[in-house]
């Protein structure tokens, strides 16, 4: 029974997914990313802008969902809207939707319980505008 007692806790966690979310400005001004996450606790919030330097890599959110989740999620199930604006204020042309358009990292933290977190990078590039 005390063995049991010790590995109970061990397995009923349910772990973690962690989801990061950057953008990374390769071009030789500064860029406008307006953008709002699906978190819960952000969906009263207005678009967030934030401003990237050049050669700069820009943390924009980091959300953790309850369960360790092996599989990366979808851009959108992370993001609700995102756009990118140059110092022209022209936007950018990214399918920011399509995970092909996105450096997707994932990396297991912890076996038990499961922690899990996926990190998404998006390079913006003087092409994309």
């Amino acid at each position: 029974i005390c063995l049991w007692l010790l590995v109970l806790p061990l397995v009923s966690c349910e772990g973690n997914t962690r989801y990061e979310v950057m953008v990374r400005n390769e071009t030789d001004n500064a860029i406008r990313v307006e953008h709002q996450s699906r978190s819960l606790s952000n969906l009263d919030t207005f678009m967030i802008m934030t401003n990237v330097g050049p050669g700069e890599t820009v943390l924009l959110s980091s959300d953790d969902w309850l369960g360790g989740r092996a599989e990366a999620a979808e851009p959108s199930q992370i993001l609700d809207s995102m756009a990118v604006f140059n110092a022209s204020n022209e936007q950018s042309n990214h399918a920011w939707r399509i995970p092909e358009q996105w450096y997707i990292e994932s990396h297991q933290d912890r076996k038990i319980p499961s922690q899990w977190r996926h990190t998404y990078l998006l390079g913006v590039r003087e092409g994309n505008f």
